[in-house]
């Protein structure tokens, strides 16, 4: 099974049981890098990771700062929210 979120490489896994499934959807719920708001906020508190947040400008440097971001944690899926 893999997973797609825009902007990130795909998050593979090779399931054997049910509990792989649930627990390969829990950690690709969402994508590593993305903006809280209060409709996800609460989602990411609850997996009981730990958090890294970020504040970044909306400008024009703002997408170069997520790819950098995202490069540096997409080999942790399922360890940070």
């Amino acid at each position: 099974m893999t997973v797609f979120h825009k902007g990130e490489k795909g998050n593979s896994s090779s399931i054997q049981s049910d509990d792989d499934i649930t627990a390969f959807i829990s950690t690709n719920a969402y994508p590593v890098v993305g903006k809280l708001g209060p409709e996800n906020y609460k989602f990411y508190l609850d997996r009981g990771l730990d958090m890294f947040w970020f504040g970044l400008e909306d400008d024009d440097n703002l997408d170069k700062n997520v790819k950098i971001i995202e490069e540096g944690v997409s080999d942790y899926p399922g360890k940070y929210s």
